[in-house]
């Protein structure tokens, strides 16, 4: 049915790109600078302009604030988990429980970092979820689980020297908690076409990612060799990130897309300039990010290769927006025993002064490489809900619409809210629910409540 809005969510795309490109060049709109542009304009204004006061505060540095433009573009990836710690942050109660800790560890950190550039950080997430009902499966209808996260990063060819370079890693370790099954399979038990929280799988402790990042022609050019996880670099976008945002896989993946485990592969991004990128990676379709070995790249010769074309523009008093199409091939996966096939992608996101952020995503896929054939998606993030000063609090709402490849299924429909809160510096405590209308998988169910709960600390 959405298939005959194809055409008009790409011409859109195009529109949006023309009509602001015509501004700049016509100089009747000041819509967009360049950031060092911009800097130096707010920095010559007058401090009781207050609508520059609050653009201002957009700027200020935050995990989740600004689209992407660098090569891992996802919220959770190694760079953002590492620069994501910041234990001044304001929070609901001030004192800090985990100091005892928190404190030696972030001071050995700074050392080794002044020393040789190098810095870690931990994390561990947990997650709680209940449906309503489960009629499907065995009928358990709870699920819970937790992940462990220890990244490192190592500026080997330090900034100062032209062309920096990077070794990035990652181990992580997935168990469930104090249930039989982890939230990734509780769809299989309520019926749900999509995963209520696909990232809480069950995994032994593994090397999850290790690769090594070098930048070219100030930064114009970046390149990033070794075990990935493509997910990172193709239709990413602002809160696809199950542990920081929504859990649904609807908003925080792309169940279109048949992204393989983290192997062997390699991604490239090239910036011209503030506004434009265009972004590659290809890697081992048979990928596991339980293992470290290779051979399936070598041996089976199957790949999952993927280009994205990006618009970032920076809107004057409004935010920036990343509005991006990615085009994705799959060469099928002989472990899963899954076909080829390929897809679009399509991403429309504006952050809007310092307290919204909105998406909307379109995207299609053919060759039955998935279970899902298209899935519509839109939300919108709301920085600081109660106007408390506490900007890392979070209200977030999205709806989605999604089609199953199997024909003889209905579609189905999501709608998902949550409210994360910073409850210490170091911790975040996240309430969601999740309405499944019409789940696919499940023809007697008119819909399914799942509530959930989420905990998060990170160093």
């Amino acid at each position: 049915m959405l298939r005959a809005l194809y055409p008009f969510v790409v011409a859109a795309f195009f529109a949006h790109f023309i009509i602001l490109s015509y501004a700049r060049a016509d100089g009747s709109a000041d819509l967009y600078r360049p950031q060092e542009v911009q800097d130096k304009v707010e920095k010559d204004k007058s401090t009781e302009d207050k609508p520059v006061e609050d653009y201002k505060a957009l700027k200020a540095p935050r995990l989740e604030e600004a689209p992407r433009t660098k090569i891992d573009r996802a919220p959770d990836g190694i760079q953002e988990q590492i620069s994501g710690v910041d234990i001044t942050k304001k929070s609901i109660i001030q004192y800090e429980p985990f100091n005892f800790f928190i404190k030696p560890w972030r001071k050995y950190n700074s050392k080794l970092k002044d020393a040789i550039g190098l810095e870690f950080s931990l994390a561990y997430t947990a997650l709680y979820q209940v449906a309503n009902r489960a009629t499907q499966g065995e009928g358990r209808n709870q699920a819970a689980s937790g992940i462990w996260d220890f990244n490192g990063l190592w500026s080997v060819l330090p900034k100062k020297w032209g062309n920096p370079g990077y070794i990035g890693f990652r181990s992580r370790s997935k168990h469930t908690l104090f249930t039989d099954i982890p939230p990734n399979s509780l769809a299989g038990e309520i019926g749900s076409l999509w995963s209520t929280a696909a990232f809480f799988t069950v995994n032994n402790f593994a090397v999850s990612q290790l690769w090594w990042e070098q930048h070219l022609f100030a930064d114009k050019l970046i390149f990033r060799a070794g075990k990935l996880d493509q997910s990172n670099y193709i239709d990413s976008f602002n809160f696809s990130s199950s542990t920081l945002f929504f859990t649904n896989a609807a908003f925080s993946q792309n169940p279109t897309i048949p992204f393989p485990g983290n192997g062997l592969g390699a991604a490239a991004l090239f910036q011209p300039n503030d506004l434009f990128y265009i972004m590659g990676s290809f890697g081992d379709a048979n990928g596991d990010s339980s293992t470290f070995e290779f051979d399936t790249f070598f041996d089976d010769q199957q790949f999952f290769t993927a280009v994205e074309v990006g618009f970032v523009p920076l809107i004057n008093i409004v935010g920036k927006g990343n509005y991006h199409i990615a085009l994705w091939h799959s060469d099928g996966n002989k472990k899963n025993n899954t076909p080829s096939g390929s897809g679009l992608a399509i991403t429309f996101q504006q952050s809007i002064r310092n307290n919204y952020n909105t998406f909307l995503r379109y995207s299609f896929s053919n060759g039955k490489v998935t279970n899902v054939k298209q899935i519509l998606s839109g939300g919108v993030g709301v920085y600081d809900p109660f106007n408390k000063g506490l900007k890392d609090n979070l209200l977030g709402l999205a709806v989605s619409w999604g089609e199953p490849e199997d024909q003889n299924l209905r579609a189905q429909y999501v709608i998902e809210s949550f409210l994360r809160l910073q409850f210490f510096k170091s911790m975040q405590v996240t309430p969601d629910i999740q309405l499944i209308m019409s789940p696919s998988n499940a023809p007697d169910e008119n819909f399914v409540a799942v509530f959930g709960l989420r905990f998060r600390v990170a160093f």
